[in-house]
C-alpha cells in the first residue's frame, strides 16, 4: 500500500486527554489538530514521553537543524501536573512542533 504524504501547514494544541492511570496518577495525552495543504484536518493524541523521544532523536540526527528550535519543555514530576501546568506544557509543545 502506498502512502501519500501531505504537507502540514498548521498545528494547534486543542486539549489534554486522560489516557490511563499509572501508580495512582493520571496519564495524559496532548491532543493536536494538524491541517494539511489540501485542507484535511487530522487529530493527533500523543503522550509527552513519545514527543520527548522524537525530540531527542531529532537532536541526535539533525543537531544543526535543531539549533534554531525553541527548547523542548522540561520533564517534571507527576505531582506538578495541574490543569494550568498541562495547558502551559501543551502550548509549549505546540510551539516546538510548529517550529520543527
Amino acid at each position: 500500500m502506498m502512502r501519500v504524504q501531505e504537507e502540514v501547514v498548521a498545528l494547534r494544541y486543542v486539549a489534554v486527554a486522560v489516557v490511563g492511570v499509572a501508580e495512582g496518577a493520571s496519564v495524559y495525552a496532548f491532543v493536536f489538530h494538524l491541517k494539511t495543504a489540501s485542507g484535511a484536518v487530522y487529530k493527533l493524541a500523543v503522550r509527552y514521553s513519545a514527543l520527548r523521544r522524537v525530540a531527542r532523536q531529532l537532536r541526535y540526527e539533525q543537531p544543526e537543524a535543531c539549533a534554531s528550535l525553541p527548547g523542548f519543555p522540561a520533564k517534571y514530576s507527576m505531582s506538578r501536573q495541574t490543569p494550568q501546568f498541562l495547558l502551559v506544557r501543551g502550548r509549549a509543545l505546540e510551539a516546538y512542533l510548529s517550529a520543527a
